[in-house]
Order: structure tokens, then sequence, then C-alpha cells
């Protein structure tokens, strides 16, 4: 599926194009970074729903947010690829990342708002 953008429309988790799940969630800032030199922040935002495909979902609706960001992590590095070299330290920054953006998206889900099933006019509930 393509969003406005002409881009695929991947899970918001673990970047699966087989999507099955739209959660819906309010805005929010999901991260902001200090940019020192150039004397600004720069901000990163979550805008809409978040899209999960089917094994996301399942960990998302069974609470296994460990497990969750753990898929997230194998995805980054896939993604990556080979080139990629992680430390430690940085497998535990990552992670951490990852965890702290899971723990928002929990804030913000909208809670008593039934979620949106995904279906071929997806692009169209955004």
């Amino acid at each position: 599926m393509l969003n406005g953008n002409d881009k695929p429309e991947i899970c918001d988790f673990c970047s699966s194009p087989d999507l099955f799940f739209a959660y819906l969630a309010s805005d929010f800032a999901a991260v902001e970074v200090a940019m020192p030199h150039a004397h600004a922040t720069f901000v990163l935002d979550s805008l809409g729903a978040w899209v999960a495909c089917r094994e996301c979902t399942r960990l998302i609706e069974s609470e296994l947010w460990e497990e969750l960001v753990e898929r997230s992590f194998r995805a980054f590095r896939e993604t990556r690829g080979t080139e990629l070299v992680v430390s430690a330290v940085d497998e535990n920054r990552i992670k951490s990342f990852i965890r702290d953006l899971h723990a928002q998206f929990r804030k913000y889900r909208r809670s008593g708002v039934h979620d949106a099933g995904i279906r071929s006019t997806f692009a169209a509930i955004n």
C-alpha cells in the first residue's frame, strides 16, 4: 500500500510490509535532538495511527513489550546491513530508545477508541 507520499506503508515496529492492524494514537513529540552547533533542537513527531504487522500486533495485544523491543531491534539491524557495527553499549542505547518510544506509544494510544483494522483503503484513515 502507498501513503499520500507514495511511500510503501510498513509496520511501525519492525518495518514488515505485511500490515495487519492500526492503533489510533494522539500526536506526540517522539524525540528531540539538540544541535548545539546550530543552537537549535530538531523534533521528530509521531502523527496519527501506528500500524503493526500480525506478529507485532500479537506482541502488543499480549503486552510482551520486551519481545517487541527485541523484534524491533533485530529489524533495525537487518535493515542497516552487515556494515553497521554496533557495540554492546550502542545496542543497549538503541534498545533503550526503542523501549522509550514504545512507552510513549502506550501512553498516547487512544483508550476507549476502537482501533481501526487494516484494509485496502488504509491510506484514507491516516
